[in-house]
C-alpha cells in the first residue's frame, strides 16, 4: 500500500469506528447475506462478534506501516480461521462486506480513492491469509 492509501485508511477506519458497534453489526449483516454458511462459525452474539471484529481491523489499521508484522499476523489468523476448500471464497466474502459497510458508514466521503485503498488492503491481506493454504498445497505435492 502506498502512504497515502494508509494515510486515507487510517483517517476513514477513525471516522467509522466512533460510530461504536453500529459497522460490525453492518459488517455482519453483509457477510452472512455474501457467504451464508459463515453464519454456522458465528457462534457467539453477534455483539461479541462484532467486538472482535472491530479489534481485529483496529491492529490491521494500527499496523499498516509495519507490512512484516501486519503480515506475520495475518498469516497465524489466516492458518488458525481458515481452511483450504473456503479460505478464497470467505476472503472475498469478508472483502466485500467490508466495502459495502464502509460505504453505507462514510456515504459521501466513501470516495473512489478510498475505495481503492481499502480494496488494496483486501487484497494485501487475502494474500497473506490465503500464504498458509499455499504453502500446505506446495508441501503436500
Amino acid at each position: 500500500m502506498t502512504p497515502r492509501q494508509i494515510e486515507l485508511v487510517r483517517s476513514s477506519y477513525a471516522q467509522v469506528s466512533i460510530l461504536a458497534n453500529q459497522p460490525a453489526a453492518i459488517f455482519l449483516d453483509h457477510l452472512f447475506a455474501a457467504d451464508p454458511a459463515v453464519r454456522s462459525e458465528f457462534l457467539d452474539s453477534h455483539w461479541l462478534e462484532g467486538e472482535r471484529l472491530m479489534r481485529m481491523l483496529s491492529s490491521t489499521v494500527f499496523l499498516l506501516d509495519r507490512p512484516a508484522e501486519l503480515q506475520s499476523a495475518l498469516e497465524l489468523l489466516g492458518a488458525r480461521l481458515l481452511d483450504d476448500r473456503t479460505a478464497r471464497r470467505r476472503c472475498r466474502a469478508f472483502s466485500a462486506a467490508l466495502v459495502q459497510t464502509l460505504e453505507g458508514c462514510l456515504q459521501s466521503s466513501f470516495t473512489p480513492e478510498l475505495r481503492e485503498a481499502w480494496l488494496a488492503l483486501c487484497l494485501f491481506a487475502s494474500c497473506c491469509l490465503m500464504r498458509h493454504q499455499a504453502e500446505r498445497s506446495l508441501a503436500a505435492a
